[in-house]
């Protein structure tokens, strides 16, 4: 049997073992002296691979190699100039673009024989690896974006203003990315949007220089993905920037710096703030569905993270403000204090205040002031000769328009407050503060003058009384009214219902319960010859708060005995409701303080967990022993704990939309219509379990609301006692409303499983949190039911026993 005999019987034997195996080519290669190539054979299965037929890569060598791409020709050929000399065995992987123009993946091996002549003769194998390349390429770019997705998390949480982390998160995406630049733009008014500002970048930077945007109608292409971004604000992705037939500056740009693929995402910088960012790749089609899919994740967090900052800032601004407006509010207090414990030593007690005024300012430090008054200075004493950074003043104006002085106030400059000096150092509060001191001073300087006209003649002190804001009566020893001004029947005996009139004894216009106490009062003035003050609070008949600051004054006679008592009554209504406002202001930043505290820390511990073990699966991903099957079922697990992990990302996302409420119009919702939609969309559980739902919605039907909020509450609870309700017992909701204190009220009771409140009550409504361990969910509901009454003003109680069935009742501002 001659060799061409034993070539053919080898052809022949060969392709019957392959004529069921596609996957599997055999074939002989012979390469001469001048490396020159042929085939001897190849098994006719290559047909199914290439798309070429056997007889003709016989004949034509070259037919085969050119599917190889050039990238994969080129190390072929290095491999076999090494192997082929030193009759050594080689294998290779080779990607190759058959004639249908499909990419298939082959894995070449040899053997080589050296035969006389120099010739080498090629025993070899290719093997169609196409499945377990493209599997392989696929978990490759997969563990990549959900690497991507975890070391961005770090860089999030490592910066802490929004500067660093823009600019941490661009050179992140080049970096750890892969990509060749990224850039972060403010979004700017449409009119202007040739001047983009940035405010990140970092990679491919000498690429920004060609970047030009054109908002031109004629000239502008769908491609041009940051402009459309501006004007549609959404993400744009161009994956063949080099195929494009233009010659606009920025395609030339891409063409000479090698960009093939971009995309712009929406960047939420702050409120009504927006901002884009920009990707460039240099691969083809870099973009595709699942790299969109991580860099909106990715987006998403820096959104949530920006989000923070914004909170973090407004809540330090609030707590800043309400301490400088406790500083002021001490200073009306001590100032007031001043005056009223010894309101007859006036000039001593603005030298108090002088000194005084400065401790409401926000650099008090380094604030001084004076207070030039009836032509006598006060406070500060070298306030004139100092090199004062900035002044402020305010004219004292009294009674009549009459200009008796004035307080200034100035910074002294120093190098602590002199980055400081580009913000407003003078606060239109302070002013307020400084007007009201004024004011405080102007009272008391009044009544410092009454008192003394009082000694010397009664027109004087009735000109007094009927030109000042503070009401004023005369008593005598036995309490009857000898003078009183038309101010104390205005601001104080109108409302409360008193008309003052000369002779009458005021104890007997005084209503009962407060007759007692004022009689206490007028007695101890007359015993101790000291004045006494206190306020008190009355709700008038149109239901108004009001407040009065009360002073009884002895009135004394040269002797120093008392000759009668003078009554002054100060409506005090607007400070104590900037007191109250101010209170109620701190303990709400308490409370939300809290509770962003606990909703961190939920929030931290349910990412914590699956974040742990993506990483502890991608570490045993790592280990290259790993079967098949073992590579599969670790990434089927990888998958689970990224959906629980999106889970928990789209858990705060409900949870935030709740807290900042959206531009939602309240509208007069009908209750009895969002049951009946509700109950329409869960028929099917309804009918499955044969429940019977009652109504009644007769006391009060309709309600100016959000609807979106309330169709939440209602659906929540309905769904609720359906899903837990007993085994074996046909399922009873009794939907209705009434009013009470003031108050609308629509309960939902059940005869469903109940719970144990002596155990759960305090966790009822946490975050997360589940009592039945026999029905599908998240602990999630409850919680944002709570959250939304709260927003919308309301409250959520429940009444429950074990087995006993539940009634929870919603409570509705009216």
């Amino acid at each position: 049997m001659d060799s061409s005999d034993i070539q053919q019987f080898e052809s022949i034997l060969l392709n019957t073992l392959t004529k069921n195996q596609k996957d599997l080519v055999f074939y002989k290669m012979q390469i001469n002296a001048d490396w020159s190539k042929k085939f001897l054979y190849i098994t006719d299965n290559i047909y199914q691979i290439t798309g070429i037929t056997s007889n003709e890569i016989k004949n034509n060598y070259n037919l085969l190699f050119d599917t190889i791409v050039e990238e994969h020709q080129v190390g072929l050929l290095e491999i076999a100039n090494e192997t082929l000399p030193k009759n050594l065995p080689y294998s290779y992987n080779v990607k190759i673009i058959n004639r249908n123009n499909e990419v298939k993946w082959l894995q070449l091996s040899s053997t080589n024989l050296i035969e006389e002549n120099e010739k080498v003769v090629v025993y070899g194998t290719a093997i169609d690896i196409t499945k377990e390349q493209e599997a392989k390429i696929v978990l490759e770019k997969t563990n990549r974006e959900l690497n991507l997705l975890n070391n961005a998390t770090d860089v999030l949480f490592t910066n802490f203003n929004q500067q660093n982390l823009l600019q941490a998160i661009c050179e992140f995406l080049v970096k750890e990315g892969g990509y060749a630049l990224a850039i972060i733009t403010e979004m700017p008014n449409i009119n202007e949007i040739n001047s983009l500002q940035i405010l990140a970048k970092f990679g491919l930077i000498e690429y920004l220089e060609k970047l030009k945007i054109n908002n031109d109608s004629s000239t502008y292409t769908a491609l041009d993905t940051t402009f459309k971004m501006l004007i549609e604000k959404k993400v744009f992705v161009s994956n063949n920037l080099q195929e494009l037939s233009e010659e606009r500056p920025w395609h030339k740009a891409s063409k000479e710096f090698n960009i093939s693929s971009s995309i712009a995402l929406l960047v939420e910088l702050e409120e009504n703030k927006n901002g884009i960012l920009n990707i460039y790749s240099r691969n083809e089609k870099a973009f595709d569905e699942n790299e969109v899919s991580t860099l909106k994740r990715i987006v998403q967090n820096i959104n949530l993270r920006l989000k923070t900052f914004e909170i973090r800032e407004a809540l330090e601004k609030k707590s800043y403000s309400l301490n400088e407006r406790n500083k002021e509010l001490q200073v009306f207090y001590s100032v007031s204090q001043i005056f009223q414990e010894n309101p007859l030593a006036f000039e001593e007690n603005v030298s108090k205040v002088a000194q005084l005024i400065p401790t409401g300012m926000q650099f008090s430090e380094h604030c001084k002031a004076k207070i030039f008054f009836n032509n006598k200075t006060y406070g500060y004493p070298k306030f004139d000769e100092t090199n004062f950074i900035s002044k402020h003043r305010e004219e004292m104006l009294f009674s009549q328009n009459n200009l008796l002085g004035f307080i200034e106030l100035g910074y002294i400059l120093n190098d602590e407050i002199k980055d400081k000096y580009a913000t407003e150092l003078f606060l239109p509060e302070e002013n307020k503060m400084i007007k009201t001191v004024i004011k405080i001073i102007g009272d008391f300087y009044e009544r410092f003058l009454m008192t003394e006209e009082l000694h010397t003649t009664a027109a004087n002190l009735e000109t007094i009384f009927n030109h000042t804001s503070i009401g004023y009566a005369l008593l005598d020893l036995n309490y009857n009214i000898v003078s009183c001004n038309k101010i104390l029947q205005d601001n104080y005996g109108n409302n409360m219902n008193i008309i003052f009139k000369v002779g009458d004894n005021i104890l007997n216009d005084i209503s009962y319960e407060r007759r007692e106490v004022k009689r206490t009062a007028f007695e101890k003035v007359l015993q101790t010859k000291e004045s006494i003050e206190y306020e008190m609070y009355h709700e008038n008949d149109e239901d108004e708060d009001k407040y009065f600051n009360i002073q009884v004054n002895p009135i004394l006679d040269k002797l120093k005995n008392v000759i009668g008592l003078c009554l002054a009554v100060n409506d005090i209504t607007e400070k104590k409701k900037k007191e109250i406002e101010s209170i109620k202001i701190s303990n709400e930043l308490v409370r939300r303080n809290r509770e962003l505290e606990h909703f961190s820390y939920i929030v931290s511990h349910n990412v914590r967990a699956p974040l742990a073990n993506i990483l502890g699966l991608n570490e045993i991903f790592k280990n290259n022993k790993l079967t098949k099957e073992q590579e599969i079922e670790i990434i089927n697990a990888i998958g689970v704990s990224a959906k629980a992990l999106d889970d928990v990302v789209q858990d705060v996302s409900k949870i935030l939309q709740i807290r900042f409420l959206n531009a939602e119009v309240k509208e007069e919702l009908c209750f009895e219509e969002i049951v009946s939609t509700i109950l329409k969309s869960i028929a099917k559980t309804i009918e499955d379990k044969k429940a019977i739902i009652k109504i009644d919605f007769s006391a009060i039907k309709n309600y100016s609301s959000f609807k979106s909020f309330i169709v939440s509450v209602f659906q929540n609870l309905i769904v609720n006692a359906l899903k837990y309700s007993k085994e074996n017992t046909i399922p009873e909701i009794f939907i209705w409303s009434e009013i009470k204190n003031n108050k609308v009220q629509i309960h939902f009771k059940d005869n469903g499983i109940g719970l144990d409140l002596s155990k759960y009550k305090n966790q009822l409504f946490g975050m997360y949190k589940r009592f039945h361990s026999h029905v599908d969910g998240k602990g999630l509901g409850l919680y944002m039911v709570k959250m939304q009454l709260h927003t919308l003003g309301g409250n959520i109680l429940v009444k429950s026993k074990p087995n006993e069935g539940a009634e929870f009742i919603v409570y509705l501002p009216l």
